[in-house]
């Protein structure tokens, strides 16, 4: 049985691969979002929806409500942190089925850096040491010991993260055009390691799914088991009693081996699709909370997997990487390279405010 259920996006780096990933023979993808994405374009986007001025109004659950009645959707599923916010603000209003989600305090407060650092040190959770920084003149030598990062509050996908190697990055840092874009900015000290990830979906603080993955240094991610990182996880989602998507980023220290916990975001993940491709069904699993209907247990494979545009980059040096490659990374591949448009259009997008970036710098 094929259902029809309604995913609410405005980040397409998120919806494009779980699109893509999705079983056809299970679900048919409508999607609601901005009238400029890229998904629209998708073969694997079955019908794309822009909603109404800003999305922000009484209107955006009258249309979610109309596209539902019109298409027979089952389920709505909110895939980003604006929609997963504007799903929990609106969902008294929506007539279909939808993946519970915290409230929109909660999601907000998780998503702000220096918010989640105190929620972090409230449970006893280890995480670098960070400090909050408001003004240009309070950013100096010896706040912390170099390296450290500065981060952003609030943005995501690394967007505005800089690392501070000495006295003459920090000096180039305050005079660009990053400082000034993104202040108040968290300053953490910098964790040498491997990237680590804890991918979830909880309802009322309870865990119903997840992965944990880990990033080698030739851009592989692997799924692995490790009940430190899970009860970490848990105490984050049972201290919040959180429902919906959540991936905790972690940092493991290479000379110590110890996990520390650098942020949290409160929606799907970029990486969704290689634990979904390996069995970890995280969508499939959302629209059965909706619905209402159980979840069962399942095997879920470990195939190492590259991100679609390192694999591209090996197959232009070695052509016969693709015989070496994982089956979901050929899978991968091949959906993405048969669905060329979005992503030409979302590569050119990603240059030009490379190029304005440097331009305003």
């Amino acid at each position: 049985m094929t259902r029809n259920i309604l995913l609410l996006s405005e980040r397409d780096f998120l919806a494009l691969p779980i699109i893509r990933s999705l079983n056809p023979n299970e679900f048919r993808a409508y999607v609601l979002g901005p009238a400029d994405s890229t998904v629209r374009f998708s073969r694997f986007c079955a019908r794309y929806f822009s909603y109404p001025g800003d999305g922000t109004g009484t209107d955006y659950a009258e249309s979610i409500n109309a596209t539902c009645q019109k298409f027979g959707i089952e389920a709505v599923i909110p895939l980003d942190l604006p929609t997963t916010v504007r799903l929990s603000d609106h969902r008294h209003r929506i007539c279909v089925p939808t993946l519970p989600v915290a409230d929109s305090a909660t999601l907000l407060r998780l998503h702000d850096k220096w918010q989640f650092a105190k929620t972090l040190d409230r449970l006893g959770i280890p995480y670098p040491e960070t400090v909050m920084v408001e003004r240009r003149d309070s950013l100096v030598d010896g706040i912390l010991p170099y390296p450290f990062m500065v981060k952003p509050l609030d943005l995501e996908a690394g967007r505005g993260i800089v690392k501070i190697s000495d006295s003459a990055d920090l000096r180039g840092y305050l005079d660009s055009a990053a400082w000034r874009e993104t202040y108040p900015v968290l300053v953490q000290r910098y964790v040498h390691g491997t990237d680590v990830g804890m991918s979830i979906l909880a309802v009322d603080g309870k865990i119903i799914g997840s992965s944990i993955q880990r990033w080698s240094d030739k851009k592989m991610l692997e799924l692995f088991e490790n009940r430190q990182i899970f009860g970490i996880g848990e105490k984050i989602v049972a201290s919040e009693r959180y429902s919906g998507f959540m991936h905790v980023d972690f940092q493991m220290e290479s000379e110590t081996g110890e996990f520390f916990v650098l942020e949290c975001n409160p929606r799907t993940w970029s990486s969704m699709n290689a634990s979904m491709l390996n069995g970890a069904d995280f969508i499939g699993d959302a629209v059965k909370c909706a619905l209402g209907l159980p979840i069962t247990s399942r095997t879920v494979r470990t195939d190492p997997y590259y991100r679609l545009w390192t694999m591209i980059r090996f197959m232009f040096t070695n052509p016969f990487a693709l015989v070496s490659a994982s089956p979901i990374c050929r899978k991968d591949l091949w959906a993405s390279l048969s669905d060329p448009i979005p992503y030409l259009l979302l590569a050119s997008r990603l240059m030009m405010e490379k190029i304005r970036g440097k331009a305003r710098r």
